[in-house]
């Protein structure tokens, strides 16, 4: 894996986007941003060179990299289940449920060929998500909270092996800018997995928002019942025939 420290480098330079841009003729704000955030698959020699010239460092500096890659998956046992009634539909809500969640370290050498190490977590939506029918579409009331825990299914009394070999790779194998890379794509994959596999099934059902808490540790506990799947019920208006 490689990545940009820009971010790291403009912080500790008490530098905003804005002022690089406006020194810099030949990089814009929005090439500023994205390299800040590492989503680009490719960063042009022109750019790194006049970053590196404007804040004095080399590309050693500006670049990170450690000797593997991190693939990231996320996936259901089940099929979306939906207990839709045969009349006018007022609410809806969304019960607690987990998904898979993989991590699979990734190396490739010319002496040893490729070698991998799969992680399994669990991504745990530890709240009803309720909506209300607002113009035609249901509207979130309130907003959804993931947690991200090792050991598959969640489980209180997790294996403490798989614990402990999991928070060694985090803590020993990534520096700090990695994990912070590793937690963003697995939100952006929480998100895109509820807005594909979920949402979009159901074209009156607005996008909701939610928040993701990280707990590598073994002291997370679920005390509710969890679907193996995403439930999505709805209620509806009991009618006098």
């Amino acid at each position: 894996m490689i990545r940009n420290r820009l971010k790291e480098l403009m912080a500790e330079r008490g530098l905003k986007a804005s002022r690089v841009a406006n020194d810099i003729e030949n990089l814009s704000r929005n090439t500023i941003n994205s390299t800040v955030n590492n989503n680009g698959k490719m960063i042009q020699f022109e750019t790194v060179n006049s970053l590196c010239q404007y804040l004095g460092v080399t590309p050693a500096d500006f670049f990170e990299y450690l000797p593997f890659d991190v693939d990231i998956s996320i996936s259901s046992d089940n099929e979306l289940v939906t207990n839709y009634p045969e009349m006018e539909v007022l609410s809806a809500s969304i019960a607690p449920f987990y998904l898979n969640l993989y991590l699979k370290k990734i190396s490739t050498n010319q002496a040893s060929g490729t070698t991998s190490k799969t992680f399994e977590l669990s991504v745990i939506l530890t709240n009803t998500v309720n909506f209300i029918s607002v113009d035609s579409k249901f509207a979130p009331k309130n907003k959804a909270d993931f947690v991200v825990v090792v050991g598959n299914p969640p489980q209180g009394n997790k294996d403490k092996e798989q614990v402990n070999e999991f928070k060694k790779f985090w803590n020993d194998n990534l520096t700090a800018g990695f994990q912070q890379d590793i937690r963003s794509r697995i939100i952006s994959e929480i998100s895109n997995y509820i807005q594909t596999e979920i949402l979009n099934p159901i074209p009156s059902l607005k996008k909701f928002g939610g928040r993701v808490n990280f707990r590598f540790d073994e002291n997370f506990n679920m005390k509710q019942e969890l679907n193996d799947g995403p439930v999505i019920d709805f209620a509806g208006l009991d009618l006098p025939f």
